[in-house]
């Protein structure tokens, strides 16, 4: 699969954080219709969970560490936002959906 990064990205978050970016966008646009559970529409935006492991397994060229990283690095220039939307309070998973141009 072919994931082209955008350079407004990888000048603002490094080119690790452009292609996870480029596999969340891809995610988020074309997967979400197969119902699964890892994807989940709220609050007017589709979501995806994905493990540091599933991450890895995925891009095969970044460790954890590296994606780690790079998660943070989107979220604090504003391009991915991550919430808990689980109701356990020990349930620390993590959704992350694009942020829209106009919320940035």
């Amino acid at each position: 699969m072919e994931i082209l990064t955008d350079t407004e990205v990888v000048r603002l978050c490094g080119a690790n954080a452009a292609i996870l970016f480029g596999y969340m966008k891809y995610d988020l646009h074309f997967v979400p219709g197969d119902h699964d559970e890892n994807y989940v529409f709220f609050n007017k935006k589709w979501r995806v969970r994905l493990s540091l492991s599933s991450w890895e397994k995925r891009i095969e060229c970044m460790n954890r560490n590296q994606i780690f990283r790079s998660l943070n690095k989107l979220i604090s220039t504003g391009l991915i936002e991550s919430a808990n939307l689980g109701n356990n309070p020990y349930d620390r998973t993590k959704w992350y959906s694009i942020c829209k141009e106009e919320e940035r």
